[in-house]
């Protein structure tokens, strides 16, 4: 694979993960807001990442030994498909199941995604040896992180000029609390946490479905299969599962591992925090 090959695939592996996230992240934002009526919308992003711990568990490993990283991100973003759509109508029997399998699809889909790069960036060092490896891989996922981690900054400007209302609300109520003050189920009075008309939410939404089936697409044209990650197909799902298992058993008793996880529960605790209470009380409330 030339060198012009390899940084092709950087690039466009990026922008799809880049469209991608552009429209999962910012419908995460807003699922205490657009999607507050019984709690839908918050319970739907529990089944996710609920699913998503089981998926990062059971299925990267059989997947990509099964199709290869690339069909396998291919395949997980059409899967995430349903769930963007759901919020069409986000009623309970709609967007629990499409849940469902957006959960499913995010360990494959990351898991793919960082081994593609990986392997793109021990090419570019067989072609270029003068760096050192550690620098190239550093490059390599940094490129990648700026597309990925960029979305939350892109996609809420696009989810603030559809959503933006069209005549700014006066608001004389005294009872209207926002921030710390904020008190959930209590400021029905309060025009800005009504859920968007149905032409803006069917705007927004469009947008992020689109953007999803680009992210498929670019990936699915304009990228090349490893060749070299795929497995014999000789191992059961059990036994493989069963090997993972007891592989993240293992890694867990690493001293450096232990030291990582209350890091790694905090940034769980903070996502959620600043995606539901704190988008709900701090910015739609008052915005």
């Amino acid at each position: 694979m030339s060198k012009k090959r390899v940084l092709r695939n950087l690039v466009v592996t990026g922008s799809s993960y880049f469209i991608f996230f552009l429209g999962f992240q910012s419908l995460s934002n807003l699922q205490s807001t657009m999607n507050s009526d019984g709690g839908v919308g918050m319970d739907s992003q529990a089944l996710v990442y609920v699913c998503a711990m089981i998926s990062c568990l059971l299925l990267p490993d059989l997947l990509i030994k099964k199709i290869g990283c690339k069909r396998t991100i291919v395949c997980m973003l059409l899967m995430s498909v349903p769930y963007i759509a759901s919020n069409f109508n986000p009623s309970r029997i709609i967007i629990m199941p499409s849940s469902v399998l957006m959960g499913l699809a995010i360990g494959p889909l990351n898991s793919a995604g960082a081994l593609y790069v990986n392997e793109m960036a021990l090419r570019y060092h067989k072609i270029q040896p003068e760096e050192s490896l550690d620098s190239t891989v550093s490059k390599f996922y940094g490129f990648f992180g700026f597309f990925s981690e960029s979305t939350q900054i892109w996609g809420n400007l696009i989810s603030y000029y559809v959503l933006s209302p069209s005549a700014a609300h006066i608001l004389n109520h005294t009872n209207i609390t926002c921030g710390i003050d904020f008190k959930c189920g209590g400021n029905s009075s309060n025009p800005n946490l009504e859920p968007p008309t149905e032409d803006k939410r069917f705007l927004l939404v469009s947008i992020y479905l689109l953007s999803t089936v680009t992210a498929a697409t670019l990936m699915g044209l304009f990228t090349d299969k490893l060749d070299n990650d795929v497995g014999n197909g000789e191992r059961s799902f059990g036994s493989a599962t069963t090997d993972r298992l007891l592989a993240t058993i293992k890694q867990a008793s690493v001293p450096d591992q232990i030291l990582l996880l209350p890091i790694s529960i905090f940034v769980g605790i903070e996502l959620s925090f600043y995606t539901a209470e704190f988008t709900q009380a701090y910015i739609a409330c008052s915005w």
